[in-house]
């Protein structure tokens, strides 16, 4: 369960005072509801692929380079289970969030009673994705598929082949890669999906539309 382990929540947004704010309230809830979040921030959306194992992402929209929205399409070509929810002040795109299947959408300023509201929701996915999502690590990226889309698992010479409802071809897994089947578990992007954000951003700052900014790690309060 999500209590036996640290829930790693992503949030990409470039505005710091929004980032505080947010994390603020990812604090009280936390508080409130009896438990730790670890928060890490990223300033742009080039760097999600980098971003490792999360349960969940907040989304800015309007982020300099490649906007959330786009990023978002990217993610759902590799991961189709990890929650996702856009927090902009970007409201017309709330019906386009729908597209990648995003969780909720909080508009800015966003308030405590709101965030509660809409975290409440975000946890119940968490625990459920908790128990019914593994990360399979494949020769091209580690992917996140549900436990319950596996059809049947065949031993190819040294290697578990993993036929998985809606991919063409099996994804292939050594036995000695094998991680904790059935715990949560959610694994890197796919190295195409790197590629395409390196891409991306390598334009961006050639148009002078990126900053470079690495990722900074909120700070939790001491005992929680």
């Amino acid at each position: 369960s999500l209590h036996d382990a640290l829930p790693i929540l992503l949030m990409v947004e470039d505005d710091d005072k929004a980032a505080a704010t947010l994390a603020e309230h990812l604090e009280r809830f936390g508080t409130e509801q009896g438990v730790r979040f670890l928060v890490t921030r990223l300033a742009t959306a080039f760097n999600l692929s980098e971003a490792g194992a999360v349960d969940l992402i907040f989304m800015d929209i309007d982020l300099p380079g490649i906007n959330g929205m786009e990023a978002a399409q990217l993610l759902r070509e590799e991961n189709a289970s990890t929650p996702l929810i856009f927090v902009t002040n970007l409201a017309q795109y709330a019906v386009k969030g729908y597209q990648v299947d995003a969780l909720d959408f909080m508009v800015k300023p966003v308030s405590y009673g709101d965030f509660a509201m809409r975290m409440g929701r975000a946890m119940r996915v968490m625990e459920k994705n908790a128990a019914h999502t593994m990360a399979l690590p494949t020769a091209s990226g580690t992917r996140v598929i549900n436990v319950n889309d596996i059809t049947h698992v065949e031993l190819a010479k040294h290697d578990l082949l993993y036929h998985v409802a809606g991919f063409e071809q099996p994804l292939r897994r050594r036995p000695g890669h094998l991680g904790h089947q059935g715990v949560r578990s959610h694994g890197r992007c796919h190295r195409a999906f790197r590629g395409r954000l390196r891409a991306r951003r390598h334009r961006a700052r050639r148009r002078g539309a990126l900053p470079y900014e690495p990722c900074r790690l909120l700070p939790r309060r001491q005992g929680h």
